[in-house]
């Protein structure tokens, strides 16, 4: 990034804001330890006169930044822009402020709440905007004076909502955020507890390890009333290191990064450019910060080429970003709480090293004690810029006069983190990784002990002649039927058909389910199709090759035929689909009406049990319930019938049935009531020797999975002889 004299701004023709890196850097007065505002020039003699303008209109209830902004002939933007560069927003300087000369009038003058409030411009309706009553606060809205220990301990409150109560909900509290003293408005410590208060110890470590955890803190703004806290973060080329290194001060600001112009006078003219990032080459935002000065809610966008290189996918609800695993899972990527933002820190690290870009973590803490004491007698806690292992550091302690003495000090802090080597970004070309194939059971020995063998398909024979010692591509491998529950489970992902698990268009794997005592897979397949967070599963379910391949399966595959299906669970659900399409083309109006809300998949997730648990089965007998009998169309039914009260769906069915004089109405009414009935009383009373008794009947020596298999046999075959039904 080179310097430049031209002034650049994000909206097209104004020129009030410098380009010019070093306007970056610059010193606020807060940044000069005892420094007086009026003592420093340029944009800081600016800030000096607009804090000097609220402190003498403290008492106008109509003070706001926009009020301060016209009297100092300045836009809003540049205000902001003015408190920004010292770490502070100015409508809360203003709040902060006038509740500071509050309670010192409260305490320390005869004056009495109302006289207060008049005083420093709050109004009582606006009292709430404040700070509003709550446990041990007093009428005025401001904690009641207490004693207090010798290190009291409070946490950085979150920045809510213009208006949110704080009794509303509870500070916020996130993993590596500092936990620092806070001292009640307006107690005084002693020298010594007044030393570590402005050491900012923990405030300094979590600084320095934010980018060690799980999650990296890339923006973030705390205002506890007693001290203010910002975190921010941009990349940055390595040839900018050494520059970077050289001060603890942001090299992007909050708000920086956008594109804008810039204008520079040449031989006599003004020469207009434009510029996709004002802060670059060299710096790159990741959280752009698009701010609208309280008119509409500010806007927090992530850089757009960091959210396609890692392809993470925005959860319109939540606002927060996903990362789809290779298995289809997603899993959080970039969270959004409250005014913070924090990334999976293993993504950052890939991006880094994808792009080979330095990570710029920023973070400038300050906090305000009340003193009898000058800021000369902390002047051993003065640290200039230095460099600790990878971040810069700087503290300085100084005075400020905003109703009341005080003293404060200033942390910043730096942290920059090369990128790792571009190999372990896991991006093509770098997305090999180092994959697992685990062995699995392919056969047993002469002494009846399982043979293994890995998964990974460059290591297996072909028809090519590869690995001719090795087990063959195409070698069977068993699994217990429960291997696919967790497949059926979530049909929103996954979609089980005949001889196939795939999960969206991401991946999908042939698989033989043609059996219903167990699902077979090629050796070679799981290796090359099912991704490897997955081999474990199936692996769990691996069972010796005691069952034989499906016929269907072995035509596939191996004689090049088409082949329908035997698996009886398969047969059912392509036969439900067909009824619906026959009844739409003969009558207009389908025998079920469409799956909505939870039963939307249900199609999908029914099927033979995989075990012979009452779990399972009840689970599939409520299925085939809903789907055979609560999800008739019994408005289209009865639309030609005489009304009956109180008359049911099965009811209605019967009635249509009988009047066009279908064949099997007795069977299929019959079939219908007796699901109908097993749900009503296995489902809600198996537990009981009745319920047990009335199952056992009913199964009549059948096992769960194969009575539920013969009820969709049967249910088959009433789709089939219904779809022959027609209006004639």
């Amino acid at each position: 990034m080179t310097s430049t004299s031209a002034t650049t701004s994000r909206k097209s023709g104004s020129r009030t804001q410098n380009r010019n890196p070093s306007a970056v850097s610059r010193q606020c007065p807060c940044d000069v330890p005892g420094a007086a505002l009026s003592a420093t020039v340029g944009w800081t003699e600016s800030f000096a006169a607009c804090v000097r303008f609220f402190r003498a209109n403290l008492a106008d209830p109509e003070l706001d930044v926009p009020m301060m902004a016209s009297a100092m002939a300045l836009s809003v933007r540049s205000v902001h822009a003015l408190f920004a560069d010292c770490g502070l927003q100015p409508a809360a300087e203003i709040r902060r402020t006038r509740l500071r000369v509050a309670e010192q009038l409260l305490t320390q003058t005869p004056l009495d709440v109302a006289e207060v409030r008049l005083l420093v411009g709050i109004r009582p309706e606006r009292l709430r905007t404040y700070l509003p009553p709550s446990n041990g606060a007093n009428a005025l809205g401001f904690p009641q004076r207490r004693p207090v220990s010798a290190r009291p301990s409070h946490r950085y409150r979150s920045r809510r909502p213009h208006g949110e109560s704080h009794g509303e909900k509870k500070p916020r509290v996130v993993s590596g955020a500092p936990a620092i003293i806070r001292p009640t408005m307006g107690t005084k410590l002693s020298h010594d507890d007044a030393v570590e208060y402005l050491r900012q110890v923990d405030e300094r470590k979590a600084s320095q390890t934010n980018g060690d955890r799980p999650w990296t803190i890339v923006y973030d703004w705390q205002d506890s009333g007693n001290g203010t806290g910002a975190r921010f973060a941009a990349f940055a080329a390595p040839s900018y290191r050494d520059r970077a290194m050289q001060s603890a001060s942001w090299d992007m600001r909050v708000g920086g990064g956008f594109p804008g112009f810039s204008q520079s006078h040449r031989d006599g003219e003004w020469v207009t450019t434009y510029y996709r990032n004002s802060d670059g080459p060299e710096l790159e935002p990741l959280v752009l910060v698009q701010q609208m000065h309280g008119i509409v809610p500010d806007a927090y966008h992530i850089s757009e080429e960091f959210r396609l290189l890692m392809n993470l996918w925005e959860d319109k609800t939540t606002g927060n970003y996903y990362r789809i695993t290779d298995d289809g899972s997603k899993e959080l990527a970039i969270e959004f709480t409250d005014a913070l933002i924090r990334i999976r820190t293993p993504i950052l690290r890939r991006y880094q090293a994808a792009r080979q870009l330095d990570l710029l973590l920023f973070s400038d803490s300050r906090v305000f004690i009340n003193a009898d004491e000058e800021s000369e007698a902390f002047e051993e806690l003065n640290e200039p810029d230095h460099v600790e292992k990878d971040s810069v550091v700087s503290l300085g302690v100084g005075n400020m006069d905003l109703g009341e003495k005080q003293v404060f000090s200033r942390l910043l802090v730096k942290r920059i983190l090369p990128p790792p080597p571009q190999d372990q970004s896991g991006i093509w070309p770098w997305d090999l990784g180092d994959e697992e194939y685990p062995e699995f059971i392919i056969g047993e020995d002469q002494n009846g002990r399982p043979t293994k063998y890995t998964c990974e398909q460059d290591k297996l024979a072909n028809y090519f002649g590869a690995n001719p010692d090795a087990p063959h591509y195409l070698t069977p491998v068993f699994f217990k039927p429960e291997v696919l529950r967790r497949y059926y489970d979530d049909p929103n992902l996954y979609s089980i058909s005949d001889g196939r698990l795939s999960c969206g268009y991401l991946w999908g794997v042939q698989i033989d389910n043609g059996n219903p005592d167990a699902v077979m897979v090629f050796l070679g397949d799981i290796g090359r199709d099912i991704p490897s967070s997955h081999r474990d599963h199936w692996r769990a379910y691996n069972i010796p090759p005691v069952s034989n391949m499906s016929e269907s399966t072995f035509r596939r595959s191996f004689l090049a035929q088409f082949a329908d299906t035997e698996n009886p669970e398969h047969l059912f659900k392509n036969a439900y689909l067909a009824i619906q399409r026959a009844w739409v083309e003969n009558w207009g109006w389908g025998l079920y009406r469409e799956a909505k809300g939870s039963d939307a998949g249900l199609i999908q997730r029914v099927r033979i049990p995989l075990n012979d648990t009452d779990t399972e089965f009840e689970a599939q007998l409520l299925a085939l319930a809903k789907l055979l009998v609560d999800m008739l169309d019994e408005a289209a039914i009865s639309a030609g019938l005489p009304p009956v009260k109180d008359e049911k769906g099965i009811s209605k069915l019967k009635r249509f049935l009988e009047t066009h004089r279908y064949e099997h109405v007795e069977r299929d009414i019959a079939l219908l009531r007796r699901i109908q009935n097993l749900r009503s009383r296995i489902a809600a009373h198996t537990s009981g020797s009745s319920g047990q008794a009335f199952l056992a009947q009913e199964l009549d020596g059948l096992s769960k999975p194969e009575f539920i298999e013969k009820l969709m046999r049967d249910a088959t075959q009433m789709f089939a002889d219904l779809s022959k039904l027609s209006n004639s």
